[in-house]
């Protein structure tokens, strides 16, 4: 038999990391983020909100021998016992068994002609259904003059920025085997950032995911969201993971400003 050469993987992802957390390119004065966060904010007129809360009498039922709980119909019932059997009283093939599996991940951006974006995921799902949160936030500096410092005050003086993106979606598989998964997302999501308010909408989107090989997998997604005062984002993704290290690229479109994109590096976790 001849020997299958090894392929240095461990070397290879070593230095695509090393490359892409030393690769940020300093923003001179405004960066993407900036703009595109300006841009956002020329649109939208603050956003306020109220809250209220209701309350109901509550009622605690008494467990009798035999282990049943007697009911009297609560606040729209009709009245009679409903009896509750024991755990141990079901047969196995009635019983609901929750074995729900994780997914997370924890990630850095290096956004050109920006600085980086921090992004945190979560899924927890069973079977072929799912509930994921999302969170990414924007950094950048301002590295134009200091104004005030120069004795100017004609000019307003620049300041750093920050835009901060989540969503809670609902994840249904369409396809679902030992080596591909296709979900399906659907749920809502909200921005803000120093120059604007938190705006909400809708978003869809769809994830494959495919293994090459026992530690190493592909995976790629693009989701829509749409927000208040008309505006709207498009984010695409592709990732590399090799055991947990995961390395890839993202790029954040609005209907206004300029992209925000790079490479990403994270790791990725599954229990």
């Amino acid at each position: 038999m001849v020997a299958k050469p090894k392929i240095p993987t461990r070397r290879v992802f070593q230095v695509v990391v090393i490359a892409s957390l030393i690769w940020a390119p300093a923003a001179a004065g405004a960066g993407p983020l900036s703009r595109t966060s300006k841009s956002i904010g020329s649109r939208t007129h603050g956003s306020s909100g109220h809250g209220g809360g209701s309350s109901r009498p509550t009622h605690t039922p008494t467990t009798h021998r035999g282990g049943y709980t007697p009911y009297d119909g609560g606040c729209c019932g009709s009245g009679g016992v409903v009896t509750v059997r024991p755990v141990w009283a079901v047969p196995p093939r009635y019983r609901l068994v929750l074995a729900p599996k994780v997914e997370l991940f924890f990630g850095l951006q290096s956004v050109a002609g920006s600085d980086y974006a921090g992004d945190v995921r979560a899924r927890v799902y069973q079977g072929r259904l799912g509930f994921a949160v999302e969170a990414t936030s924007y950094f950048e500096r301002f590295d134009g003059p200091n104004l005030a410092a120069m004795g100017s005050t004609s000019l307003p003086r620049g300041e750093d920025t920050r835009m901060d993106m989540w969503q809670v979606t609902i994840d249904g598989a369409l396809l679902k085997n030992k080596s591909t998964t296709l979900w399906l997302r659907g749920g809502l999501g909200a921005v803000r950032s120093t120059d604007f308010d938190q705006i909400y909408g809708p978003t869809v989107g769809v994830e494959v995911s495919h293994k090459l090989g026992r530690d190493l997998s592909v995976r790629s997604s693009v989701r829509q969201l749409w927000f208040e005062y008309d505006v709207s984002a498009r984010e695409y993704r592709a990732e590399l993971t090799a055991s947990i290290l995961s390395v890839g690229y993202r790029v954040l479109t609005f209907n206004v400003g300029d992209p925000l994109r790079g490479p990403t590096v994270g790791l990725r976790f599954g229990f």
